[in-house]
C-alpha cells in the first residue's frame, strides 16, 4: 500500500483564503500556472510552489498568523474578532487575541473563549497515551 502525506491530492481543485487577506493557496484553478502543484500566491504572485500540501499550507499558516497579529487592532470590530479567533486557532494561549475577544466580543464570544480554555486546559491534564507492551 502506498502512503501519501499529503490529505488533498494536488490534482484536485483547490482554493482557500482569508476574507480580508490579500494571499490564497490553490491548485488547479485559474489563478495558478499549472496544473499538478499547490501555489501559495500573494497579491497576484508566486511566493511558494510545491508538489506537497503540507509544504505550502504551513506557509500559508505563516502568512495568516502574520496577517491576523496585524489586524487585532483593526478599526473594524468584526474584522478584530475574525482575526482574534484566527490566531486563537493557531496559538490558542496568545495573550493579545483573547484580550480583544474579552474586550469586543459579545458575551456568547467571552462564553466561547472560557470553553475553548477549558477544553485546552483539560486536554492538558489528561494523562497521555503511553506506547502498548505486549503481554
Amino acid at each position: 500500500m502506498i502512503e501519501t502525506t499529503n490529505p488533498i491530492s494536488r490534482w484536485s481543485r483547490y482554493s482557500r483564503k482569508l476574507e480580508w487577506g490579500d494571499f490564497s493557496l490553490q491548485a488547479n484553478t485559474e489563478a495558478v500556472p499549472e496544473e499538478g502543484h499547490f501555489y501559495l500566491l500573494q497579491d497576484g504572485g508566486i511566493l511558494l510552489c510545491s508538489d506537497d500540501y503540507e509544504t505550502v499550507e504551513q506557509a500559508y499558516l505563516g502568512l495568516c498568523r502574520d496577517h491576523w497579529r496585524a489586524n487585532l487592532d483593526s478599526v473594524s470590530v468584526p474584522q478584530r474578532l475574525a482575526c482574534a479567533w484566527g490566531l486563537l486557532g493557531l496559538e490558542p494561549t496568545d495573550v493579545a487575541a483573547k484580550a480583544v475577544i474579552e474586550r469586543d466580543g459579545a458575551a456568547n464570544d467571552r462564553a466561547r473563549l472560557v470553553r475553548v480554555n477549558n477544553r485546552r486546559l483539560w486536554k492538558s491534564r489528561r494523562p497521555q497515551p503511553g506506547p502498548r507492551v505486549a503481554k
